[in-house]
């Protein structure tokens, strides 16, 4: 089957006759006389290829380039197109066959009309036969589980008759695409589904030999974005629990594309979700999966240390979760209060400060320093998969890159706290916010004294927080501000018109509380930053951290080294030698001129962290060929 052909031409008569003759050479002909209608058909029809005239509006204008437009546009990019034109021009051949910066360029051949029909669909056929425009049209695929009419609503609901029929088809066409190599493939279940993707089990088969994979197909720009963040974010080195995109498991049709992902020493037969572990209550398959997934599936994804934000806390929260609209206006907020308060009475009398929830949802605060590390993004419990031993894998990159740096801890943490809830008991909530916002408890919170099903999500995230005490140190309040934006989204996707269930109320609830509650020890942490800094100013060094004006702020590793050197020479000049040697650990070489180089990129990192201005700095002076720390700014 040589498939379905665009055939856009304003001239009807050549439109016609050279219809026949692709018709004779067995593919069916989609012809289209005018821009607008060829539109319509890459909407809506199914169509593997395209040929388009170059002049669609004036046959006699030399400028005409009208069908260019078309070539343009995103839907043809999936698909090979061919230029036909009766005036052949240089400019417009070196234009639409000149390769991007992907090594794609717009269209595949350019045809003159006066070669003839044999030239075209000679020209056609080798298009077709491009690697990644073949299709496997002998392919047999068992729909084991569902098939292309129940998974088409998925991406785009609503859809009925011949769309939904074309729809469909073209599913199958992006599977007989990524398994072009093989014999037959069998789509085994659904794993999991977000707007626009799911990602399904599936088995294919070249002879005896079998290989699985997961792949996630959907809309044709979600993918796009999935594949490209994971080509620039995921590591190089997959490691043994690596989720790997080969080279050419990556396809697009017009409307849909699809990734098929090897999970290495994954039996994709008996693998479960994180979620399905948990709900089963099988307490030490869990935790040895979350151990296993931030020791090495995530460890692999942040090789070194984590960096400096350019955004604040809170905004990076913002713009990494969606947050930027103007849901989180105290007006917005207040209907969405008021509406679970009318569902929850209760709910109105624990929390009875709303508005400090409100202003912190549109606080920024530029002076509160944070990292960022690489991370997957999106880690759902429905899409990180577990086997028998405790092994993770990762399956879903379409967020993956930068992020705060206890993201990976407080996204999942969220998902135990808000959306695994099995009681619809408020004090059941509180109780579990109470020990999860312990602080003196941060690495092992307690679960005693409080109802089971409380007890349940206090364990289950006690081994997230075991791995999460040492890099948060003492930042406990940009782990709470974490979750509160975490559950910030939850809210934000309430809407007040529409009646939520009584399991969706409990967790808005539990999300609202949580958020009540940790806005609450914010307020509480910014008036004990006032009290104490009124007797308290310069820097201060300890085995606590570091405090500047009472105020805690965040220095780790040759930053933290180099500070502490200082600080036990503090208003005496260090010279450079003896900071190299001794807080950088470098033996010092009079020859190596970088020494001094990597000794002032470390002086300047570290006053971009203690000084207000790290370009009239007050506490980190340059003198003579050293430095000098003064505890006290030295304009005091």
């Amino acid at each position: 089957m040589p498939g379905n052909i665009l055939f856009v031409d304003n001239d009807r008569d050549f439109l016609d006759t050279r219809a026949e003759y692709l018709e004779r050479a067995g593919y069916s002909v989609l012809k289209s006389f005018t821009l607008s209608e060829a539109v319509w058909l890459l909407k809506n029809a199914r169509i593997h290829a395209a040929v388009i005239d170059v002049r669609m509006e004036n046959d006699d204008d030399d400028r005409d380039e009208s069908g260019l437009t078309l070539v343009e546009a995103p839907a043809c990019r999936s698909i090979p197109t061919l230029i036909l034109t009766g005036h052949p021009s240089t400019d417009a051949a070196v234009r639409v066959l000149r390769p991007n910066v992907e090594g794609k360029s717009l269209a595949v051949d350019f045809v003159k009309k006066e070669d003839g029909p044999n030239a075209l669909i000679d020209a056609l056929n080798r298009a077709v036969a491009q690697l990644r425009f073949r299709i496997n049209w002998n392919l047999a695929i068992d729909w084991k589980a569902t098939n292309p009419f129940a998974l088409v609503p998925r991406f785009e609901p609503g859809l009925e008759g011949e769309r939904l029929v074309n729809r469909a088809e073209e599913l199958e066409d992006l599977f007989r695409r990524l398994f072009y190599e093989r014999d037959r493939i069998r789509v085994d279940h659904v794993l999991w589904q977000r707007n626009g993707r799911v990602a399904l089990t599936v088995f294919a088969f070249k002879g005896a030999a079998m290989s699985s994979f997961v792949v996630v197909c959907g809309q044709h720009e979600l993918i796009a974005k999935e594949t490209q963040n994971y080509r620039d974010f995921a590591p190089k080195a997959h490691g043994e629990l690596g989720t790997v995109l080969g080279d050419n498991m990556s396809v697009e049709t017009t409307h849909f594309a699809a990734n098929a992902y090897a999970l290495a020493k994954a039996d994709l037969e008996n693998i479960r979700s994180l979620a399905d572990v948990y709900r089963a209550g099988d307490k030490k398959l869990f935790t040895k999966a979350v151990e296993t997934l931030f020791e090495e599936t995530l460890a692999a994804w942040q090789p070194g240390p984590p960096v400096p934000a350019e955004r604040a806390l809170e905004d990076l929260y913002r713009v990494r979760l969606g947050l930027m609209a103007d849901w989180d206006s105290p007006q917005a907020f207040q209907v969405r209060f008021q509406a679970l308060a009318r569902y929850l009475p209760a709910l109105g009398k624990m929390i009875s400060d709303p508005d400090r929830i409100a202003t912190l949802l549109r606080a920024v605060r530029p002076e509160q320093p944070t990292l960022e590390i690489r991370s997957p993004g999106t880690l759902a419990v429905d899409s990180i998969f577990v086997d028998a031993n405790g092994h993770a894998w990762l399956t879903d990159f379409c967020d993956a890159g930068d992020v705060p740096q206890f993201w990976n801890f407080v996204a999942l943490e969220s998902a135990i706290r808000f959306d695994w809830i099995e009681d619809k008991n408020l004090q059941s909530f509180r109780d579990i916010e109470d020990r999860l916002l312990d602080d003196y408890h941060f690495g092992r919170p307690d679960p005693q004294g409080i109802e089971p099903s409380a007890q349940k999500v206090v364990r289950s995230i006690q081994p997230l927080r075991r791995f999460a005490a040492r890099p948060v140190g003492k930042e406990y309040l940009q782990y709470h501000l974490g979750i509160f934006f975490h559950a910030a989204r939850r809210l934000a996707d309430f809407d007040p018109a529409i009646t939520p269930t009584p399991n969706e109320q409990a967790r808005l609830a539990h999300a609202l509380l949580a958020m009540a509650m940790i806005a609450a020890k914010v307020v509480q942490a910014e008036r004990d930053v006032i009290t104490t800094s009124k007797g308290e100013r310069g820097l201060r060094v300890d085995k606590d951290g570091v405090k500047r004006d009472g105020k805690r702020i965040s220095i780790r590793g040759q930053s933290y080294a180099l500070l502490s050197y200082l600080a036990e020479h503090s208003d005496q000049v260090c010279k450079q030698r003896e900071l190299i040697e001794n807080a950088l650990k470098d033996k010092f070489d009079e020859k190596d001129k970088g020494q001094i180089g990597r000794l002032q990129t470390a002086i300047r990192r570290l006053r971009e962290k203690i000084e207000y201005d790290p370009d009239q700095p007050r506490y980190l002076l340059t003198d003579s060929d050293g430095y000098k720390l003064m505890m006290q700014p030295s304009d005091e």
